[in-house]
């Protein structure tokens, strides 16, 4: 009984030495502690704040749609997956806030080494997953409005020229960012025990980080002005008036404001050298989503209510807008139009006046 006993307090101030040693050599590895830019409360109040009000214009835009459309469009779908994947990210931090905010205290005197090192492996994997989902979430946006803009646009081949070239680079500025963020760190596949050495204090590996996050803002924002090209040139194309089509270039230049959240992320979050701030990072790719969101419907909003010009709209326009591509000329003022999109548009003349 007494042997038992010593060997059982021998082996506690074993494990308890070891423990401090572990604890010690972690906290040396770790750099100093730093006070986050926003706490947990402003920083879950803002993602969830951000999502909903990008809730309710999505909801605003898909009951305009219904009720002036009758359908919704494949733009819409795409939206929608948009706002569901600033959801998730939103749901994320909700679950790992408490660990990010451990980790960037480096609370040691809270948590033992080992499961210190397993909430920053968490914390790792949390931030890159985010990443890979908002990127999705801004990329699905840009084929939202890609979309929507072929729609309104024409047929001519000028048009399709551009849009399909706009397209393919976005779809490859895609890629590229995913792919550059998941060869900036293989946190997803190190141990607990290599998490500080490989992924959080070596040097390259938050030179990468950050130099991933201003590569993938600068395709984020190039993609972002290619986009606005598209309806540039469908609108000098249009027969609507001048008055019409500024007003319409005002609509749909929106889209500088999520080229400015993309700009102010990058900025954000790599100004402080190379001091990593995890909750300034969620919360400024958190913003952006829903920044995205919100612009794409307020971008279609005036287009749903815009009555068109009678002596300038061609007879394909669609119901209090431009959603329809223009009639297509064949040799002088033949109109390429189906006698079934000429019924449509006299019975709509018919039941709605202007």
């Amino acid at each position: 009984m007494c042997i038992c006993t010593e060997h059982c307090y021998a082996s506690e101030v074993v494990s308890a030495v070891q423990t401090t040693k572990t604890a010690r050599t972690v906290k040396m590895a770790l750099p100093p502690p730093s006070s986050p830019r926003i706490s947990q409360t402003a920083l879950l109040a803002s993602l969830w704040a951000g999502v909903a009000i990008a809730f309710i214009a999505f909801i605003c835009r898909i009951a305009i749609r219904l009720k002036i459309f009758k359908r919704l469009f494949l733009d819409d779908g795409f939206l929608l997956t948009g706002w569901l994947m600033a959801l998730a990210i939103s749901i994320i931090w909700q679950i790992e806030a408490r660990n990010m905010y451990f980790a960037a205290a480096r609370r040691l005197d809270v948590l033992s080494p080992p499961e210190y090192l397993s909430r920053l492996r968490r914390v790792i994997r949390a931030i890159f997953t985010s990443h890979w989902v908002l990127y999705s979430s801004l990329y699905c946006i840009k084929l939202s409005f890609l979309i929507f803009f072929r729609r309104i646009g024409g047929i001519a081949r000028i048009q399709k020229i551009v849009w399909w070239t706009v397209l393919g680079f976005t779809v490859l500025c895609y890629i590229a960012s995913i792919g550059a963020t998941a060869a900036s760190c293989k946190c997803f596949f190190v141990r607990d025990n290599k998490i500080l050495s490989e992924c959080w204090t070596q040097k390259n590996a938050r030179t990468r980080f950050f130099f991933t996050i201003k590569f993938a803002s600068a395709l984020d924002v190039l993609t972002d002005v290619m986009i606005i090209l598209v309806p540039t040139n469908i609108l000098w194309a249009v027969r609507i008036s001048l008055r019409k089509k500024l007003a319409l270039a005002g609509i749909f230049s929106l889209t500088i404001f999520i080229i400015a959240a993309a700009i102010a992320r990058a900025v954000a979050v790599t100004s402080y050298g190379l001091d990593i701030d995890p909750p300034l990072i969620v919360f400024c790719g958190g913003l952006e989503s829903t920044i995205a969101v919100i612009v794409a419907c307020i971008a279609s909003f005036r287009t749903l209510f815009t009555r068109p010009d009678r002596a300038f709209t061609p007879l394909n326009a669609s119901p209090g807008n431009l959603e329809a591509r223009p009639p297509k000329y064949v040799g002088g003022d033949q109109e390429d139009i189906s006698l079934e999109s000429r019924t449509k548009v006299i019975n709509h003349v018919q039941n709605h006046s202007f």
